[in-house]
């Protein structure tokens, strides 16, 4: 399990997430999804993180959409990242 670094009770964490269809059309470019948290976030808050994007409309019918994200500890500079295709039926 991977544990972020606390300092005074507090973490450090920032995170972005990209939403790509199956040609390559980039539907969502988002990074530093935490700047509004620079004094930090409490531990507590912290615990589980998720992050999630709805996909509510489509210009077309696509094979599927490759979502990355990454997260990351601000203090020490470990992080989580990853990609996975959603398929459509």
């Amino acid at each position: 399990m991977w544990l972020l670094a606390k300092k005074d009770e507090k973490v450090y964490v920032d995170a972005e997430e990209q939403i790509a269809t199956s040609n390559g059309k980039q539907l969502l470019d988002q990074r530093n999804l935490f700047k509004g948290y620079a004094n930090g976030l409490s531990s507590e808050d912290s615990r589980p993180l998720t992050l999630s994007a709805r996909i509510i409309a489509i210009d077309k019918w696509y094979d599927f959409f490759t979502v990355t994200f990454r997260v990351w500890d601000k203090q020490n500079q470990d992080e989580i990242s990853g990609s996975y295709k959603l398929y459509l039926e």
